[in-house]
């Protein structure tokens, strides 16, 4: 006969932290309103038309600077009647995920192409380039691998870092002996694998980038 006897939980109790008292320590918070009163709050900002190098704001143009559009086709007139076909076909939305029902044809068509194009056996197109680095980041290396993280990593990698469970060795791009160090490191464990995420070829505060623009 088993016995069955509860045991004593070890999880600790955290306390519970109800609706009003949250209401009360941010009622008196104002700091986003104080740079609204100043017009420098730069957040949330109502974009009036299409996107392209100037967009139309509080009804006058303005110069955008912080687009991700980086190949500007999102006011082209041929993907713009190619999405209005789309719609036409297959309504609003895919209803689900791409892992369940949520995979259209046309998905499969882009991916073959774009594989086809890049000289590659396949591809998987993410929605976002944020997905992107959460997704492939968890997936290729786990909690017995390694990952070297440069400090200033997009938050998109940082989390996909974390989603992983690898282990996590900091370093900087502008110190380079800080890499040696940890690739000898990854090196004297040859059954884990190792991943190096760097964002310094992109950023906008690399020293190329600011003397390229000097």
């Amino acid at each position: 006969m088993c016995n069955f006897a509860p045991q004593k939980s070890k999880i600790r109790k955290l306390p519970i932290i109800g609706m009003g008292q949250l209401q009360e320590k941010y009622k008196h918070y104002r700091e986003p309103q104080k740079f609204m009163e100043a017009d420098v709050y730069p957040y949330f900002r109502a974009i009036e038309g299409k996107q392209g190098t100037e967009v139309e704001m509080g009804g006058h143009k303005v110069l955008m600077f912080g687009s991700n559009a980086y190949t500007g086709l999102t006011g082209d007139q041929r993907i713009i009647d190619a999405a209005k076909a789309a719609l036409d076909k297959y309504g609003s939305g895919c209803a689900g995920s791409r892992f369940l029902n949520g995979t259209l044809d046309l998905h499969v068509q882009l991916e073959k192409e774009i594989a086809e194009f890049i000289g590659k056996d396949d591809c998987l197109c993410f929605s976002t380039g944020f997905s992107v680095n959460q997704g492939v980041l968890a997936m290729v290396v786990g909690k017995d691998d390694y990952i070297i993280c440069d400090d200033r990593d997009h938050a998109s990698i940082v989390d996909g870092r974390r989603l992983s469970f690898a282990k996590q060795l900091h370093t900087s791009t502008t110190i380079w002996k800080t890499w040696s160090a940890c690739f000898r490191n990854c090196l004297r464990r040859p059954s884990s694998s190792s991943l190096s995420t760097v964002s310094f070829l992109w950023r906008a505060t690399s020293p190329s980038c600011l003397r390229s623009l000097s």
